[in-house]
C-alpha cells in the first residue's frame, strides 16, 4: 500500500529542527528539488508498518508529535523527513516521529530499547531523549545527541535508503510499555 499525503492529514511533522544535526556531513543535495507535483511524497513502507504496529498496540496514544514529512524548516536543509528517495512515480520519506505517551501505552524509552536490542537492518539511526544510535556510526551504541531538538516528546526513526529496507513490510520487533 502506498501511503501519501492524501492518506494522512497529520503527516507534517511539527518537530522543527528534528534531525538536522544527525544529517551533518551528507553530500550536498538540493533537497527542495524533491518536492515535485509530478512525484508526490510517500512514507517508506517499513515506517508505515512500524506506525501501524504502534497504533495497534497503543490505540489511545497521543499523536501530537507524530509526523513524517518535513515542514518548511525541514525543506531548507538535509533531513530524512524530506522526500529524498526517488522511487517510481513517488519520492520517499524515510523518517518517522512517534509521540512519547507512556500514560496511554506508548513509552518511547521502551520502544528505543527494543529497536536497539533488535538491531533491525532497516534502521539508519534513531534519536530519543538527547541520545542517538546508528546502524553505521558506532553501531547500536547510544551516543550523546546535542541537536537543537532534544527529542523528549517523540522518538525519531530513520531507515536506510535501500528499497529492500525502506519498503520492507516485515513486522518490527518492538515493545511499548
Amino acid at each position: 500500500m502506498v501511503f501519501t499525503l492524501e492518506d494522512d492529514t497529520s503527516a507534517f511533522t511539527p518537530n522543527t529542527l528534528d534531525d538536522h544535526e544527525a544529517s551533518r556531513g551528507w553530500l550536498g543535495i538540493q533537497w527542495s528539488s524533491f518536492f515535485s507535483r509530478d512525484r508526490p511524497p510517500r512514507l517508506a513502507e517499513s515506517l508505515v508498518t512500524l506506525r501501524n504496529q504502534v497504533n495497534q498496540a497503543a490505540p489511545a496514544r497521543s499523536t501530537a508529535s507524530d509526523g513524517w514529512i518535513g515542514d518548511r524548516a525541514h525543506r531548507r536543509r538535509r533531513s530524512d523527513h524530506n522526500p529524498h528517495i526517488r522511487d517510481g512515480q513517488y519520492n520517499v520519506v524515510s523518517a518517522l516521529d512517534i509521540t512519547n505517551d507512556p500514560d496511554n501505552g506508548c513509552n518511547c524509552e521502551v520502544l528505543a530499547d527494543a529497536l536497539i536490542t533488535g538491531k533491525d537492518p532497516r534502521i539508519k539511526y534513531v534519536i530519543w531523549n538527547r541520545r542517538i544510535f546508528s546502524s553505521v556510526v558506532t553501531p547500536w551504541t547510544w551516543r550523546d545527541y546535542s541537536g537543537s531538538n532534544p527529542h523528549i516528546k517523540h522518538i525519531h526513526i530513520s531507515v536506510l535508503a535501500d528499497k529492500s529496507k525502506y519498503d520492507s513490510s516485515d513486522e518490527w520487533t518492538i515493545s511499548l510499555s
